[in-house]
C-alpha cells in the first residue's frame, strides 16, 4: 500500500512519533513524507530560503520525503490560485507514489484535512499526536477541521487516553489509544559501550538532574527556579533545543542561576548520552486543565526509563500507570524528596525494572499495533 503522510514538523528536525512510526512501516509500505507546499506567509523563514527553487525528493529513513518548490507557494486569500497549488502538488505526490495499490492519507494534523478533496485517497488516517484543542493557536477553523477529519477517517488514533476522549465525542466509530515508545537498541549500545561522557556534560558537577528534549513553554521553570535556589548543590541540566521561551521571566531566572546549565540541541543519536550522565532525569511540565501538556504522553519517558537512571515527573494521568518506576509529583515538597531520594539511590523501581518497562514499550512494538491497525481498516473492505 502507499502512504501520503502529512505532518507539520521536518523531517530532519528533532524526531516525534511520526518520524518513528513512519521509518519502521517503510518495510511494507511505500511512504511519501511531506509538510506541504509552503505558502506566501513563509517567505520570511530560514527554512524556507535554503528550499529548492524546483519541487525535489530525498529519500532517507526508507521513505521519500518531499521537498517542496519555492516558487510554487500557497495564498489562500486567492481561493483559484490556492486551489489550483493545492491540485498540481497532490497530482506530484500521486505520481511519486507509483503503483495502483490502496492510497492511504495519514494525517497529523488537522489542518491538513482541506487536502483530501484533492487527494481522494482510498482510506483516511487520523492520528492526533497532541490535543491540539488546548494549543494557544488554536481556532475555530482548525476546531471545524478536526471534528470534520474525525467523522470521516476510516482510523483515528490518538496518542493519550486524554485526546482520545476528547476525540470519541465526534465519532460514533472506535478511537484507538497508540502511546509512544522508545528505540531500546540505542540504550542498549550505549550501556554495553559507554565511552567518554560529551564534554560539556562531564564539566557539570554531580549530582545532574536532567531535562532532555524541546523546551518551549510547556516546562515549569518556575518550580526549576525554586529547587535550583533551595538546593544550590543539584545542578540541573537543560538539553534540547528552545522554542517560544526567549520572553519567560522564569527561564531568564534560570539562565542566572550557577547550577542551571543549558547546553543546546544535540542530535538523536547524542540524545541517549546525554539521559545515560545524569543522576536523575525529570519531566517537569505545567500541569494545567487548560494548558495542552496535561494530555500528553511525554516521548522522553521510555527513553529515561531505557537509561536505568531514576525519573521524577509532574503528575501527568497518562504516566500514571507507570507510578512503580516514576516518582509523581504535584508539590515543589514532593519534588524535593523524589529527587532527593533518587539522588540517594532509593529512587522509584530500579535499574532492571525501568528498562524492562522501556523494552515493553518498544517502538517496534508499537509499529507491530499500527500495522495491525492498518491491516484491518483495509481488510473489512474485502
Amino acid at each position: 500500500m502507499r502512504i501520503v503522510a502529512l505532518a507539520p514538523n521536518h523531517w530532519h528536525g528533532p524526531w516525534m512519533n511520526r518520524q518513528h512510526l513512519l521509518s519502521r512501516l517503510a518495510d511494507q509500505y511505500e511512504i511519501l513524507y511531506t509538510n506541504g507546499p509552503w505558502s506566501v506567509w513563509d517567505r520570511e523563514q530560514d527554512t524556507f530560503k535554503v528550499a529548492p527553487i524546483f519541487s525535489d525528493l530525498e529519500f532517507v529513513d526508507g521513505v521519500k520525503v518531499d521537498l517542496p518548490s519555492r516558487w510554487l507557494l500557497r495564498w489562500p486569500r486567492f481561493q483559484a490560485w490556492d486551489n489550483w497549488v493545492i491540485g498540481r502538488v497532490v497530482r506530484r505526490w500521486k505520481k511519486v507514489l507509483s503503483g495502483n495499490t490502496p492510497l492511504i492519507a495519514y494525517i497529523f494534523s488537522p489542518n491538513y484535512e482541506e487536502y483530501l478533496l484533492a487527494l481522494e485517497p482510498d482510506y483516511v488516517v487520523y492520528h492526533a499526536y497532541d490535543r491540539f484543542s488546548l494549543f494557544p493557536d488554536w481556532t475555530e477553523e482548525s476546531a471545524q477541521q478536526q471534528r470534520k477529519l474525525t467523522k470521516l477517517a476510516d482510523l483515528v488514533i490518538a496518542t493519550s487516553d486524554n485526546t482520545a476522549d476528547e476525540l470519541r465525542a465526534y465519532r460514533n466509530g472506535i478511537v484507538h489509544v497508540l502511546p509512544n515508545g522508545v528505540d531500546i537498541s540505542i540504550f542498549d549500545r550505549q550501556i554495553k559501550n559507554p565511552g567518554n561522557e560529551p564534554e560539556d556534560l562531564a564539566r557539570i558537577p554531580q549530582p545532574r538532574i536532567g531535562y532532555v528534549g524541546t523546551q518551549n513553554p510547556k516546562v515549569d521553570f518556575s518550580l526549576i527556579v525554586e529547587l535550583a535556589k533551595r538546593h544550590r548543590n543539584w545542578n540541573f541540566v537543560f538539553v534540547g533545543r528552545q522554542l517560544n521561551i526567549k520572553n519567560d521571566s522564569d527561564f531568564i531566572s534560570c539562565t542566572l542561576l550557577s547550577n542551571v546549565y543549558f547546553l543546546g540541541e544535540k542530535s538523536r543519536h547524542q540524545s541517549p548520552r546525554y539521559v545515560l550522565g545524569m543522576d536523575v532525569n525529570i519531566i517537569n511540565y505545567r500541569v494545567e486543565e487548560s494548558h495542552w501538556a496535561v494530555a500528553g504522553y511525554p516521548l522522553k519517558l521510555h527513553e529515561y526509563l531505557a537509561a536505568g537512571r531514576p525519573v521524577v515527573s509532574c503528575d501527568l494521568p497518562a504516566l500514571r500507570i507507570f507510578g512503580d518506576v516514576i516518582d509523581l509529583c504535584r508539590t515543589t515538597g514532593q519534588w524535593e524528596v523524589a529527587i532527593q531520594r533518587a539522588i540517594d539511590g532509593s529512587g522509584r523501581g530500579n535499574v532492571e525494572l525501568r528498562r524492562a518497562t522501556a523494552r515493553e514499550n518498544n517502538w517496534e512494538q508499537r509499529v507491530n499495533a499500527l500495522k495491525g491497525l492498518l491491516r484491518t481498516m483495509v481488510d473489512k473492505d474485502k
